[in-house]
């Protein structure tokens, strides 16, 4: 446990790579991180295809003769077929974590690295991660060891027999026994600054994940000796002609599902946001709720659905309204900033006063699937069978907006053309008006 920053997840990665003096050559590691489950692999893979290609020694492919250690592996953490056949694009946090625990199962990890394992779970998910560490590790048949990075005092108290702290001056203090024992010895069995120090790790509540597996909200363990760590968020400015009853964007009646094999995973929503809503979705894993915050943001669309009330369902935004989205798997959106500063990075994302990344994920296919979709429709639908390839601007003519058209392959300007949203939607290219609008 430490302050962000102190350098756990480093500790962690030095240890998984043995590059730390001690680590005998035969122990076998495992570093399980949420945002290092996809690196390397194609989001379509079946999961089932995932296991096999990351279930063998070293996280790599499993060999012929170990599959049904790994077929046993899956079972164990609760996989079925069902579930098995989904693409791990489409899987939950908690089931991507249950897929890369069955893989490190399947290798007869000696350590287990678990850097903030109980982020993006729902409380049924982290009692059973309790419940699986507790078997597999701690007093369990396998004597396997478990070390783990979380800000998640209640579930720290379920799983720990040690506690190492990174104190403030970069060093590791050992304390056993549970995080209750260590408030305790660290803070000479005070409760009056027991108290004070729960009280600071609520409210450094800041940073993601649900609750411990009590259902209760959790508090967050942040560097006890700085109570600074707060995080203040500027009051969104009122749009122009819209009162505070009125809605800024809608959703109506959408549906959506990732395949026709494994059916709808939202079937006629509704969503109607106002500029004075706040809002919090809670469900279990897998219910939807990751994929209802990317149609609302654009990233995906609704779709037909057999038997659904609703046509395809249609998403409204405010024209003035601007919208940020930070996504459960955020890491992929940082991925070729990492060497960046925060400044650093935050200028390059918004070199030309908007942003670029949001525009990327909202004009540029993100799929080779809706690539193909796009030729496709262009071929039948666009001026001269020609792609878009920009929307340069945008008029008013009567009650329709419509958008300016640039067609790939004919740059003369008098080309250009004027189209509804509607005919922009049978080209596939709708979001394309949605990031011209923001």
């Amino acid at each position: 446990v430490g302050a962000n920053g102190a350098g756990k997840t480093t500790l962690m990665s030095r240890i998984a790579a043995k590059e730390i003096a001690g680590i005998p050559s035969w122990l076998t590691c495992v570093h399980l991180r949420h945002e290092a489950i996809l690196q390397g692999i194609d989001a379509s893979t079946p999961a089932r295809q995932y296991a096999k290609l990351r279930g063998g020694q070293g996280g790599g492919p499993v060999s012929p003769a170990d599959e049904p250690k790994l077929a046993k592996s899956l079972v164990d953490v609760g996989f079925e077929d069902e579930n098995l056949d989904k693409a791990v694009s489409a899987l939950s946090g908690g089931w991507r974590m249950r897929l890369a625990l069955a893989c490190a199962m399947a290798q007869q990890a000696d350590v287990l690295l678990l850097d903030e394992p109980t982020n993006h779970l729902d409380t049924k998910a982290v009692a059973w991660l309790v419940g699986f560490i507790n078997r597999t590790c701690v007093g369990g048949a396998t004597g396997g060891t478990a070390m783990i990075v979380s800000h998640d005092p209640d579930f720290l108290n379920k799983v720990c027999t040690d506690v190492v702290h990174f104190t403030a001056g970069g060093k590791l203090a050992y304390h056993p026994g549970n995080f209750d024992d260590f408030k305790k010895q660290a803070l000479g069995g005070s409760e009056a600054e027991a108290k004070k120090l729960l009280d600071i790790m609520k409210e450094a509540n800041i940073a993601g994940g649900v609750g411990g597996a009590t259902g209760g909200p959790s508090g967050r363990l942040e560097d006890f000796a700085d109570e600074s760590g707060k995080m203040s968020f500027p009051i969104p400015e009122k749009i122009v002609g819209i009162t505070q009853s009125k809605p800024v964007l809608t959703l109506n009646n959408a549906s959506f599902q990732y395949d026709e094999a494994h059916g709808p995973v939202l079937r006629d929503i509704t969503v109607r946001l106002t500029m004075v809503s706040r809002v919090a979705m809670v469900g279990r894993n897998g219910a939807g709720k990751s994929t209802m915050m990317s149609l609302i943001a654009g990233e995906l669309q609704p779709c037909s659905i057999d038997g659904a009330d609703g046509a395809v369902g249609e998403l409204f935004k405010h024209r003035s309204l601007r919208l940020a989205y930070i996504a459960q798997q955020h890491m992929h959106h940082l991925s070729e900033f990492m060497k960046c500063t925060p400044l650093e990075y935050i200028q390059l994302r918004f070199r030309n006063g908007y942003d670029e990344e949001a525009q990327q994920r909202l004009t540029l296919p993100q799929s080779d699937e809706e690539e193909k979709l796009r030729a496709d429709l262009a071929r039948k639908y666009g001026k001269r069978g020609k792609a878009v390839e920009q929307l340069l601007s945008r008029t008013k003519k009567g009650k329709d907006v419509l958008y300016e058209v640039k067609w790939k392959d004919l740059d003369d300007p008098k080309q250009n053309t004027y189209e509804p949203l509607t005919k922009l939607r049978l080209l596939g290219v709708e979001r394309m008006a949605a990031a011209l609008d923001e």
